[in-house]
């Protein structure tokens, strides 16, 4: 249907709620954009540069999605039940030495077809994505991470799923679960400091690549009740957990 909105260069932080909003394709933007209303929705056209201002989306059942060619300049996502798609991996959000690329603090959100980078240099604080401890319920699919300052992908909350995602490069963790009843499926690990880490309990680890893991291990399980089958690996797992089942894992250097 139509859009009943344009917003133009300068952004808009007072989007009115159940609306449809469109940026069109080429513009660059001098100032931040927030969806703070609930149910609003907005399209991004391809070639749009947020050019150091924030995609902010605050409102619960917000929806925001790109055409494959935005540059962002980093994405916060506070509202609940809200979901980000960037439309391709030629959609990159780079919080540089300013934020994390994509911060998720609402729970029951989904983030697809986006590529994300932090540029700070190693030991800053900054991940590529980060999503807190209230962020119960995220799915993460089709994230690229082109490189990360920390982990790549950093997930807090409980039950988060990661499908079919790669971390090109990232200075710690490829990939790091601090909470519970979590999944990582399909995803390929490159060049970090460290690759997939288990640190809740219950998580399921199943069909990854880890094709290095720097000084650290190639998966790290600690505390309970994980499942870890199937993956390929370039070094044995760090096995720490009680009651976990680890099997069926094809450990080797890769060529």
């Amino acid at each position: 249907g139509d859009y009943e909105s344009t917003i133009g260069a300068g952004g808009s932080t007072s989007l009115t709620a159940s609306k449809r909003y469109i940026i069109a394709p080429g513009t660059t933007m001098t100032d931040d954009v927030t969806l703070s209303n609930n149910d609003t929705h907005l399209t991004i056209g391809a070639g749009t540069d947020f050019d150091g201002n924030v995609l902010t989306i605050s409102g619960a059942g917000c929806s925001v999605v790109c055409e494959n060619g935005v540059t962002l300049d980093g994405v916060v996502m506070s509202g609940a039940s809200c979901s980000f798609d960037g439309g391709g991996w030629d959609t990159l959000t780079n919080g540089a030495a300013a934020r994390h690329g994509i911060n998720v603090t609402g729970a029951s959100c989904i983030v697809k077809n986006v590529s994300v980078q932090t540029t700070a240099g190693a030991g800053n604080a900054l991940k590529s994505f980060f999503s807190s401890a209230a962020a119960n319920y995220l799915l993460i699919e089709n994230v690229r991470v082109v490189d990360s300052d920390k982990a790549g992908l950093d997930c807090r909350g409980d039950s988060v799923q990661i499908r079919n995602c790669v971390v090109l490069d990232a200075d710690e963790e490829a990939t790091y679960f601090s909470g519970d009843k979590c999944s990582v499926m399909g995803t390929w690990t490159g060049s970090t400091g460290n690759g997939i880490v288990l640190d809740g309990n219950d998580s399921v680890c199943v069909g990854n690549t880890v094709t290095s893991a720097g000084s650290g291990s190639s998966i790290t399980i600690n505390n309970d009740n994980h499942c870890v089958i199937g993956n390929r690996l370039v070094g044995s797992p760090n096995e720490n957990s009680t009651n976990s089942t680890v099997t069926s894992n094809e450990i080797a250097a890769f060529a």
